[in-house]
């Protein structure tokens, strides 16, 4: 009987020992350490390269006119890889396409989440169930070397940037520099209405290593877009794995990281159903400052948020002279070229209004209003200098005509 029991004792110990080490070699080291590297590097076979086909730029930490560079006054989480903060309370209501939300986790590889943290590094397209997701950029960022992931809480919005981020595993040869702000729709910075606004600086990778990309490219592309996680409402921009410029819209092929270079894009993520298109491009504030004599170019391109859509756009200049429409193109993406020259007969302030809509059954539009100032030439006076040039001519009227009046009386005193 003690033998029996001695020997079930022994298998029991033995399988106990068996099953601590199977357990042990499966599960997932923490991450950030090397053990956590090795495995990752494990779970993803290498995938296929995509053609370079440009050339990779040199970090320049620049940004675009809407970015909002942090300070002092953000927080930052340490550097890390595929972490993420806590939760983070936030003193507005989020409406994501008619949810509301009062919290989040900011996610190190470029996106927030709302029902729990993820360190998801490699991405996939939207719409997805089951999670709803505001991602800017969607990728395997690695902050143990290049900039750190900054955030603020404001009252009325939430700014996060990744101002030169670099790729697992802690590579910084090439650095992405993006922002995202979500808001109640009361941020005048991204337009009343809008809660939602992704910023980009210069972007020079798309994939980690661990997704099966090769020298930053190639392998699981990554995602720029927003998913209400009901498989039914989103927002994707595009999925990128190349290093050039090419984009067919957000669906169809996967597309170049240069193409989000120094864009601004807005969205009003707050309904269900159509939401109308999103334009980049625009000049800060809606406005543009052309001095006499020089020619400006306005850029602008317009996207429908959902994939397989269409857009085309009106230009009305408003009949501006020295106006000329060098192109406006309607598809995924419609691309539009206004070019104005300033001139004596167009110096004062104007508006050029563009109208963009997508050809959904019930067809959604954005208006754009470009103020346009034309600045008169440096030589000519302003309204100041003409008082001054008036009342100095005024003085020396009066100064003459009093010497005058002098001299007559002293040529009829001699006589």
């Amino acid at each position: 009987m003690k033998t029996t029991n001695k020997n079930n004792f022994l298998k029991v110990a033995a399988f106990s020992l068996l099953t601590l080490c199977s357990i042990s070699s499966f599960a997932q080291p923490a991450p950030g350490s090397p053990a956590y590297d090795a495995w990752k590097m494990s779970q993803v076979a290498p995938g296929p390269s995509a053609p370079l086909g440009g050339t990779v730029n040199a970090p320049t930490g620049s940004a675009p006119g809407c970015f909002f560079a942090p300070d002092a006054s953000y927080s930052t989480l340490a550097g890390n890889d595929d972490g993420s903060t806590g939760l983070i309370a936030l003193p507005f209501t989020f409406n994501l396409y008619g949810t509301a939300y009062t919290s989040c986790y900011i996610n190190n590889n470029g996106n927030i989440t709302f029902g729990g943290p993820t360190g998801a590094f490699s991405s996939s397209g939207f719409p997805t169930t089951g999670f709803p997701m505001v991602a800017p950029f969607w990728a395997d960022v690695d902050t143990r070397c290049g900039s750190l992931m900054h955030y603020k809480v404001e009252s009325n919005r939430l700014i996060v940037s990744w101002p030169g981020v670099g790729v697992f595993p802690a590579s910084c040869a090439l650095l992405n520099t993006f922002q995202m702000i979500i808001s109640d729709g009361t941020d005048p910075a991204i337009g009343i209405g809008n809660n939602v606004a992704f910023y980009y600086g210069d972007m020079q990778w798309t994939t980690g290593s661990a997704s099966g990309g090769s020298g930053g490219f190639g392998g699981v592309p990554a995602t720029a877009g927003i998913n209400a996680g009901n498989g039914v409402d989103y927002v994707q921009i595009g999925r990128f794995d190349a290093n050039n410029g090419s984009y067919d819209g957000g669906g169809g092929n996967n597309d170049g990281v240069n193409y989000l270079d120094y864009e601004c894009f807005t969205f009003n993520a707050s309904g269900s159903g159509n939401l109308p298109p999103s334009v980049s491009g625009a000049p800060a504030g809606n406005v543009i400052n052309i001095p006499y004599g020089t020619t400006s170019t306005l850029l602008l391109s317009f996207l429908p948020p959902e994939v397989a859509q269409q857009v085309s756009t009106l230009i009305n200049t408003g009949g501006l002279c020295n106006t000329v429409v060098n192109f406006n193109t309607s598809g995924a993406v419609s691309n539009t070229s206004v070019s104005i020259t300033g001139d004596a007969c167009n110096v004062g302030t104007h508006h050029i209004i563009y109208t963009a809509t997508d050809n959904f059954g019930t067809p959604a539009s954005t208006v754009v209003d470009i103020t346009v100032n034309v600045l008169p030439p440096s030589n000519v006076p302003t309204m100041s200098e003409w008082s001054l040039i008036i009342l100095s001519l005024l003085s020396l009227a009066i100064g003459m005509v009093f010497i005058y009046r002098r001299q007559t009386s002293f040529s009829f005193a001699k006589k």
